[in-house]
């Protein structure tokens, strides 16, 4: 049994389409709309809730908890981790 049903997750899409539009955009050009909806996909099958359970979408708080985690990987952590990161060895000449 999938933990997220297709028609749940397409419903879900196109609800949040503002919502993932502003996730990719806050990408910085990294990421498309049709990128963001494939990671929410895929994000949503290892989703659990903290009892164990499977990501539910058609609750209204499970669909706000996919997209913060959505909008953690792919701006924040990326923002914080990739964007910004000094590497060792590159030498900037102003």
């Amino acid at each position: 049994m999938h933990p997220v049903r297709d028609d749940v997750f397409e419903r879900f899409a196109k609800q949040r389409k503002g919502d993932l539009q502003r996730i990719a955009r806050h990408t910085g050009g990294e990421h498309q709309l049709a990128d963001v909806v494939h990671e929410a996909w895929i994000m949503a099958w290892g989703l659990r809730m903290p009892g164990g359970e499977p990501l539910n979408l058609a609750e209204a708080t499970r669909e706000v908890r996919l997209l913060s985690h959505l909008y953690q990987r792919l701006v924040r952590y990326t923002e914080q981790t990739v964007r910004r990161a000094v590497r060792p060895g590159l030498i900037v000449v102003w």
